[in-house]
């Protein structure tokens, strides 16, 4: 009969779930128990509350015949619980903590008496987890608020997690990492998870989707940290409520208003003064950052509307310098004088650099390579010169790269219908202005104009529940994020010179827009001991390219600083012209990508007894083919062939309505459970397994904007091209520039529509591209230790299939033996067939131990994790290439970002308070905070490859495909690990500077590859302390009966000022350099920070 039930509840949910339906919501807590009688019998049928302390609003549920009770979407907040029941008396419980994405379970034991009297109930919600089987961690308010923050971004923050590696993102405040605070449209969060790539994270802010979608495991919004209420990094959730990827799920909980006004104001700052140089830094960068926030909340009316705002504003700078070479003043001289009209004269002249060449000058001898010594009269391109006249020199380049940037966001909260019904609407706007740092441009301020960027984020969420068992939540979401590359004096087309000479222009221009639209809607249903969850979502993404300016703009390159004097280019390249008419610059790349997410899942946590509840859920996947708006898209197509590699040879370029056909069959189940054994609450025995899909990333396919037959891209050049180039200006600075157009080009496609006279590489995807998915699996055991510390042990695993990559496919090996040094591939109609596909796979094995305690003990806030594992795969998205296209296994080996070991660890000590009779004494002793944050790490491992062309000496494309990044043998008895700082920074890891390295790793027969594999070295390792100090100190007289909290805080960053040494040279034709690292992570630096929060 209870099989019959149940059959019948199932089937009904699935047909609500059309109806009322999906993700994240924001209100994404809850609370449960079993309320008890003083015999340990259930208790049906009591009436159980609960009431949010700082917002008065409260829910009322009703026991099951099984004595259970459950809440949820509650906020992550503080709360009272009153239970009562006809023949006891009324239980009261108060402050109960509720963490953002956590079930907590407390049980209610009443006594017997009247429902009249009201006493406290002395019971205490479950440390350890028995709603579910994940693995996660949680940042709240005061870690938030109160640690060192990389870039005030609290993303640096969630590196803190169990099972995760990776480092605060950024690692530091000096300019290269400066990037890493809150203003970015889209920051890359260093974190991995699961063994799983980090383009697998999801990143949610109150329940809307802030994923970028050109590039996975990004998020298009940083929240300010006073706006922040708490975070929780769910790197192994089992709950069908989460889709869309297979990594970390990280999800933001803002804050809102309450019943009492509060704010904040601070200030932070840094400068040049407060920073250490690196080891590789002759001095210190000049620097400079102020950031300046704010928030402010509370009632509109009490208890049923509230607002929040807050403010963030960043004034930055830093001061960069170096040695660039550069035209010299006696020679832009000589143009003034004797070639005024010439165009190098009018750019020279037009848009000087800020500084002049002074040193290690190269002659028109030396540059032209003439056999002759002192003032000896010699022909040059531009005339007749002395031997020894100054061309080019190297200067000392500086300057300040401002960047600068501001957030608000605003929030509206309104409670109605007896609180039964809750809709908040939340906006943040995030701006950036900075100068994208890219030579030689930058050398030339008037080709370095400020490059713009924001985002915005809309939401509503929508909250009502419908009797005592039922809630449900509907989230409707707008992203847009917009970047702009712009040029100044863009009738100046990009230009280079072969002696390493830089040469005014513009390089890279273009626009791009993303606009994401989300509806979402959960609900929850109590029936019984089951707790279900039903929903869908809707995801529109667009993603708005407008890169035609660029293709309008050629190219151009000289073989030297003379020739370029001279207005004689040898290469005019970037010619984008119609493959049928051969007109130049009239095709429009600007394009309007569009896909579509889908998804709905249903949700069972079953509570067969009061220590035990079993998690059961199916989740349904949809990831759309993308779509153009303007329908434009182009793809390989497929004629046929026994073989892959006859397919590629017979594939045609074609119009497609679509890139891939779109995948309805993505079911993922979920199983999971938590079971306390004693029935104390004390330990939590846990385990999970599931499967979790994975949108492709944009990237993956953006670059067919420049196939066939739409477009091509052509180069002409002196004496191996029928066409010349046409070098000049453009006739206008705005588009299309009207540059002087080239003829000869020879332009009709052939059967396969490939270009006439010459082959283009093109940018394909799989048509049946398959949805890359993972296997997840934990299983862990939680223990409270001693009051409200837990410990826990976790083994997580994991296995991925389809992991997506792009390479070229139409590299045959053999191919530049047999074809004496020429590239021919499978199919002779194009270049490279670059192919988005889903063929990798990945696993890991790993295990986490971890301690943790809620609030502060005793003053002490304290959580570490020790985090060990192997990750395997067999390439990132856009790795290098394999080595053999046809042997994929071969690349099987170390994770980019395997980590084998890593303890992390974070501490906040408030100082126990000193008695004293003096004021003074009582000011300066008490009110101190100390916190870190300490990571360390082993390193992560690299490849010994060589990049070397076939045609040098020795070769480095071993098996002749055409692709020089191949692997040399393996030598036994070379260390792979356990270098030092020395030997990377002096004698080479391999000691071979002062030797032939090839000899060291010898070459394979020419035609073979090595038997070298991929990833067989470990990197440097991480070692970082990261400490602040603050001093809080009470003024009555401020704002308000309270009056407010002065905060004076310092905090160093990398405190010990270890050397965390990165990129390493692995390549064997770089020569002295293999072996060495020549990067690391930021030095100490210092900030100051005051607060006032009232």
């Amino acid at each position: 009969m209870k099989c019959a039930r149940m059959t019948t509840g199932w089937g009904t949910l699935w047909v609500m779930m059309l109806v009322a339906s999906s993700a994240w919501a924001q209100f994404s807590s809850g609370l449960e128990g079993t309320v008890f009688d003083p015999t340990g019998a259930v208790v049906p049928n009591a009436t159980v509350t609960i009431k949010e302390v700082s917002t008065g609003v409260e829910h009322t549920t009703v026991t099951s015949s099984a004595g259970n009770y459950r809440f949820t979407a509650l906020p992550a907040s503080r709360f009272t619980l009153a239970v009562k029941a006809t023949g006891f008396e009324t239980g009261n419980l108060n402050d109960i903590s509720i963490q953002v994405a956590e079930t907590r379970t407390l049980n209610v034991t009443l006594k017997l008496g009247a429902a009249t009297q009201t006493v406290d109930v002395n019971a205490q919600v479950t440390p350890v987890n028995l709603a579910g089987g994940g693995v996660s961690g949680q940042i709240n308010e005061v870690k938030v608020h109160d640690l060192p923050l990389v870039g005030r971004n609290m993303f640096s923050l969630v590196v803190l997690t169990p099972g995760v590696t990776g480092l605060p993102s950024g690692g530091g405040q000096a300019y290269a990492q400066a990037t890493a605070d809150i203003f970015n449209a889209e920051l890359g969060v260093n974190l991995n998870a699961n063994g799983q790539r980090a383009e697998s994270n999801n990143f949610q802010v109150d329940g809307a989707t802030t994923n970028g979608n050109p590039r996975g495991g990004v998020t298009n919004l940083t929240p300010n940290a006073d706006s922040i209420q708490e975070v929780r990094i769910q790197t192994n959730s089992f709950s069908a409520e989460y889709g869309r990827n297979a990594a970390a799920i990280v999800t933001v909980e803002t804050k809102s208003g309450t019943n009492d006004y509060h704010g904040t104001l601070s200030w932070f700052h840094t400068d040049t003064h407060l920073n250490a140089r690196t080891v590789f830094q002759p001095d210190r960068p000049v620097f400079l950052r102020n950031e300046f926030a704010g928030s402010a909340g509370g009632p509109i009316r009490k208890d049923k509307d509230f607002a929040f705002g807050s403010i963030d504003v960043l004034r930055s700078g830093v001061g960069v310098a170096f040695p660039a070479r550069i035209p010299s003043t006696p020679l832009i001289d000589y143009l003034k004088t004797n070639l005024p009209n010439n165009i190098s004269t009018k750019v020279l002249t037009g848009f000087p650099t800020t500084f002049q060449a002074n040193r290690n000058f190269t002659t028109a001898g030396g540059d032209l390579g003439v056999s002759c010594s002192g003032s000896d009269a010699i022909s040059t391109p531009i005339g007749t010169l002395p031997c020894n006249f100054p061309v080019s020199g190297l200067g000392d380049f500086s300057n300040t790269i401002f960047r600068n940037g501001i957030q608000w966001s605003a929030r509206i909260d309104h409670n109605w219908n007896d609180f039964k019904d809750r809709l908040y609407g939340s906006f943040y706007r995030t701006t950036r202005q900075t100068v994208e740092f890219a030579a030689p441009s930058v050398y030339f301020p008037a080709f370095s104009p400020a490059e713009p960027e924001y985002t915005h984020l809309l939401n509503i969420n929508w909250t009502h529940s419908a009797g005592a068992n039922f809630v449900n939540q509907m989230t409707a979401s707008y992203t847009r994020t917009f970047g702009d590359a712009p040029c100044d004096h863009c009738e100046v087309p990009a230009m280079g010179a072969d002696d390493g000479t830089s040469l005014p222009g513009n390089g890279f221009i273009g626009l791009f827009r993303q606009n994401n639209y989300e509806w979402k809607d959960v609900a929850t249903l109590t029936r019984g001991r089951q707790n279900f969850k039903f929903g869908a979502n809707v995801a529109r993404h667009h993603d708005d390219e407008d890169f035609t300016d660029t293709t309008r703009r050629p190219a151009f390159q000289f073989a030297n600083i003379l020739q370029f004097a001279a207005d004689n280019p040898y290469l005019e390249s970037n010619i984008q012209f119609d493959p049928r008419t051969g007109q130049v610059g009239v095709v429009n790349v600007d394009f309007a990508y569009r896909d579509s997410d889908l998804g709905a899942f249903l949700q069972d946590d079953f509570k067969m007894k009061p220590n035990l509840t079993l998690n059961l859920g199916l989740r349904w996947e949809v990831f759309t083919g993308p779509t153009e708006r303007f329908d434009r898209l182009n793809n390989g197509v497929f004629q046929g062939g026994a073989t892959f590699q006859d397919q590629i040879a017979n594939l045609k370029m074609d119009h497609v309505p679509q890139l891939w056909h779109t995948r309805t069959d993505n079911f993922a189940p979920r199983l999971g459970f938590a079971w306390d054994p004693t029935k104390q609450g004390k330990w939590s025995v846990r385990a999970g397994a599931g499967l979790f899909y994975d949108r492709p990333a944009n990237q993956l396919f953006t670059g067919d904007r420049n196939n066939l037959p739409l477009v091509a891209n052509a180069q002409c050049q002196v004496g191996v091209t029928v066409c010349h180039p046409a070098y000049g200006l453009g006739a206008s600075g705005e588009s299309p520039y009207n540059f002087p157009l080239v003829t000869g080009i020879q332009f009709g496609l052939n059967d396969q529509n490939g270009l006439l006279g010459i082959r283009t590489s093109q940018v394909i995807t799989d048509p049946h591209l398959q949805v890359q998915y993972g296997e997840n699996w934990s299983f862990g055991v939680q223990r409270e230790v001693f009051r409200d510390w837990v410990a826990e042990g976790d083994y997580i695993g994991s296995v991925g299939h389809h992991l997506y990559s792009s390479f070229n496919v139409n590299r045959v090996a053999g191919d530049r033996i047999a074809s004496n040094g020429d590239i021919v591939g499978y199919n002779t109609s194009f270049g490279g067939l670059f192919y988005g596909q889903a063929n990798y796979n990945s696993a890991y094995n790993g295990g986490t131990f971890s301690i943790h305690n809620r609030g502060f003990t005793k003053g002490i806030n304290f959580q570490a994790a020790y985090t060990f594992g192997k990750a395997i795969d067999q390439a990132q998205t856009f790795g290098p290439e394999p080595v053999d296209i046809l042997n994929l296994r071969a690349e099987r080996g170390l994770a980019d970002f395997n980590v084998a070991r890593r303890l992390s660890f974070s501490t906040l000590w408030q100082a126990p308070r000193i008695g004293s009779g003096s004021p003074i004494a009582n000011l300066l002793l008490n009110g101190w905070q100390l916190s870190n944050i300490t990571i360390l790490q082993t390193g992560s491992p690299f490849t010994v490859s060589c990049s070397a062309d076939f045609t040098s000496n020795p070769p480095c494309d071993y098996n002749a495909d055409g692709t020089n990044n191949d692997r040399p043998d393996a030598v036994p008895g070379i260390p792979s690990s356990g270098f030092s700082n020395s030997q990377w920074l002096n004698t080479g890891v391999f000691k071979c500077a002062a030797t032939n390295c090839g000899n060291l790793f010898p070459a394979p027969p020419l035609g073979q590859l090595g038997t070298l594999g991929r990833n067989t070295f470990i990197g440097p390792g991480y070692i970082n302390t990261d400490f602040s100090a603050l001093k809080k100190t009470h003024i009555p007289w401020f704002i308000g009966a309270e009056g407010a909290q002065l905060e004076f805080r310092v905090e160093f960053f990398n405190v010990f000022n270890n050397v965390n040494l990165t990129t390493v040279d692995s390549d064997i034709a770089t020569g002295s350099s293999f072996g060495l690292a020549f990067a690391s992570f930021p030095a100490r630096d210092i900030q100051f920070g005051l607060r006032i929060e009232f």
